[in-house]
């Protein structure tokens, strides 16, 4: 395919530098952060990139092992409304909520469940050629959910000549528990007008456990209903559960079996015309044991009516599938034009099973008559795009765009009882982005969009971002950006007793959510010079009508989860990353975060954000063929919400803060030959403990494994 101006210009904007991350010139390339590929010192804004190279070095399995190694991203646990939330977790960028993180494959959106807290663990490394995170609103070319920021996945891509990699990595902790198997395959090549790349990959992990104890309560029946000890019920079948379970084996890191399969085709039918399809599909089984806040016993005072237990042990059992099938066309129609379209889909099923683990303590024959209505659902999205880019003049590079999306959601959590039940939203926008080369030095870009939403008012939001180039060692730059989060189904809709507790949504609560929305401010400087590079960053979130998470009273329930606007907040802080290269075998990186944020109605800080968070990495490679690498993270202070003799009638909550801790992480590779790489590593290297709340931690975990590269 012929390669037009537009193409050749770009190309020219990429090659005028080199990323922070590596020297890979065709490395400095990204696309999400302005929908065309653009060096990434020429983005007027901040653009994390992790290459396929340092995924490699680091000896990931998962996207979850790539964005914890990544500065400027915490990982938040405990954000789903499920007995499993432990050992789930969502992302949140510089404060604002995991709700407000966008993740992209491809520039596509996934159907799954909402915050995206099983994807970390169920993309594996391996299928990633390189993660682009844009830190900042970036509603303006994404519409709702990128307030936060955008994490694109780009995956392998067809290749000139035919290239085979398959693999195999092991780990364990210290104890040999939390077995990890990862092994893949991908096929990457082209032959005459036709490309293509597929992969295949098989996790299997047994599970990390720690021993907690359940203290449970049972209902009592009256006026007003209380929480009682079962051995002070007053129906004596109910004597039957203990009053305490100890030792109960809860479940931080899964057993899980996880396939993913896919693979990507494209087609030269002229030099203008190149036509490409994309298909994944994902299969994973999940099983835990937690305490859940929630179960109901066989006991019924009345008939249809099972009294409910509160902190009884739990098997919770995943049963998962997701098919992503997506067709686009470009079109080269002039030198200067170029048009292409976009159409996917994505389905995913959920089918939950939640049991009782002391099922005949409870009442029941077998524990599959224990099963409570499971979190089940299907989740349909569909979306269209047309972008067109077109060059008038050579200062000028503009991009527009309209796009449509229809998300629907059947699920068992919009009520009570096991029957699926209905809520659908679709979005219609249009986009319009300038990047304007004012001077050699100034380039400006400007951008703006315009979203019609089915469940809230329509939305504008804008851009405007200035980057000056005074030499290679001096570039500033400004940035201007809104963001926006429509509340999602879940937040406006759910209504469930759930393992984790009463589920209301605030529609169903009689509360009116307003959408969530964000002005961002953002000044930078950086630069290189000789063997030197830094990047200092400042920024500034004021956001409206943050929605979160609280609780509140529901008819005779003193404590449901629902959620509000909780006024408005800010968050602010500096970002600092330098890195030298000592000589072409030593290469050092020190990024450094400072993070406030508040919530201006209590003046409380946001929670689990940490005040500050430190990342040090030396690299060595005393020959071309041996990598050393050792690299430590520094965690600050979280605040969060404690819950206090959960279950029992004195519940209550209260603000508290987690330790801060500091992991060190070694890894080595070593190239036995231009085909055979070996690899292994050890993480937490010194076992330091983190808070349960804080996802816990296995320990020191040790890795191996082999690539080979045909």
């Amino acid at each position: 395919m012929k390669r037009n101006k537009i193409e050749l210009a770009l190309a020219a904007m990429a090659a005028l530098g080199l990323t922070a991350h590596a020297t890979d010139e065709l490395q400095t390339v990204v696309t999400t952060a302005t929908k065309t590929a653009k060096n990434i010192e020429g983005v007027a804004a901040t653009v994390e990139v992790v290459t396929r190279k340092e995924i490699e070095q680091m000896g990931a399995e998962s996207l979850k092992d790539i964005l914890k190694r990544t500065p400027g991203i915490t990982v938040q646990y405990g954000t789903f409304p499920s007995a499993s939330a432990k050992s789930k977790s969502s992302v949140s960028i510089r404060g604002m909520s995991a709700n407000g993180t966008l993740f992209l494959i491809d520039g596509r959106r996934l159907a799954g469940e909402v915050k995206n807290p099983y994807d970390l663990d169920r993309i594996p490394a391996s299928i990633v050629e390189r993660v682009e995170i844009v830190k900042g609103p970036m509603s303006s070319l994404y519409g709702a959910d990128a307030v936060g920021g955008v994490i694109n996945i780009i995956t392998r891509r067809p290749a000139k000549k035919t290239r085979v990699d398959v693999g195999v990595r092991y780990g364990a902790n210290d104890h040999g528990a939390a077995d990890n198997v990862n092994l893949y395959g991908t096929l990457q090549g082209r032959h005459e007008r036709l490309g293509y790349s597929f992969f295949a990959n098989g996790t299997f992990t047994e599970p990390y456990t720690q021993n907690e104890d359940a203290d449970v309560y049972v209902l009592q029946p009256g006026t007003p209903p209380s929480r009682v000890k079962p051995s002070q019920h007053t129906m004596p079948p109910v004597h039957n559960i203990h009053d305490r379970y100890d030792d109960v084996p809860v479940t931080y890191r899964e057993e899980s079996d996880v396939f993913n399969l896919g693979g990507h085709l494209e087609y030269d039918f002229t030099d203008t015309v190149t036509g490409g399809v994309d298909v994944g599909y994902l299969s994973e089984d999940r099983e835990g044991v937690y305490v859940g806040y929630f179960h109901p016993t066989n006991y019924q005072p009345q008939p249809g009516r099972r009294l409910p237990a509160y902190n009884v042990p739990v098997n919770s059992d995943d049963d998962n599938e997701r098919l992503d099938l997506s067709a686009d066309l470009r079109y080269m129609a002039t030198d200067t034009l170029d048009l292409k379209a976009r159409v996917y889909w994505s389905s995913y099923e959920k089918r939950n099973t939640t049991t009782a683990r002391e099922y005949e303590d409870m009442g029941y024959a077998t524990e599959k008559d224990s099963a409570a209505s499971g979190m089940n659902a299907d989740v349909d999205i569909v979306v269209g795009e047309l972008t067109a880019t077109w060059m008038p003049v050579d200062a000028h590079l503009v991009t527009g765009g309209v796009e449509y999306r229809d998300e629907n959601r059947k699920a068992t959590v919009f009520r009570q009882g096991s029957g699926m039940s209905e809520k659908s939203v679709y979005y219609q926008a249009a986009y319009l982005q300038d990047e304007w080369s004012v001077t050699d030095a100034l380039d400006l870009i400007l951008g703006a969009r315009y979203d019609i939403i089915s469940n809230a008012d329509d939305k504008a939001t804008f851009r405007i971002g200035a980057l000056y180039t005074f030499s290679e060692a001096l570039r500033v730059r400004a940035n201007f950006a809104q963001g926006y989060r429509t509340p999602d189904i879940r937040e406006l809709y759910i209504f469930k007793n759930t393992p984790g507790g009463l589920q209301v949504g605030a529609d169903v609560m009689g509360y009116d959510l307003k959408p969530e929305e964000t002005n961002a401010y953002e000044a930078a400087v950086a630069g290189k010079y000789e063997a030197f590079d830094y990047e200092v960053v400042a920024f500034y979130n004021d956001v409206e009508n943050m929605i979160q998470q609280v609780v509140r009273p529901y008819g005779t329930n003193p404590r449901a989860h629902t959620f509000e606007n909780i006024g408005d907040a800010k968050t602010y802080g500096l970002e600092t990353r330098v890195g030298y290269r000592l000589d072409d075998a030593f290469h050092l990186g020190l990024y450094w975060s400072e993070l406030r944020t508040e919530n201006e109605r209590t003046d409380k800080d946001l929670p689990f954000n940490p005040e500050r968070t430190v990342m040090a990495t030396l690299d060595y490679a005393p020959t071309s063929s041996l990598n050393l690498a050792i690299s430590g993270r520094y965690v600050g202070e979280q605040y969060y919400m404690r819950i206090e003799n959960r279950g029992a009638p004195t519940e209550s909550q209260r603000w508290s803060k987690t330790d801060d801790y500091t992991v060190v992480d070694l890894s080595a590779s070593w190239r036995w030959s231009e085909e055979i790489e070996l690899f292994a590593g050890v993480d937490n290297l010194f076992d330091e403990k983190i808070d349960d709340i804080l996802g816990s931690s296995v320990g020191p975990f040790m890795y191996g494994g082999i690539r080979i590269k045909l």
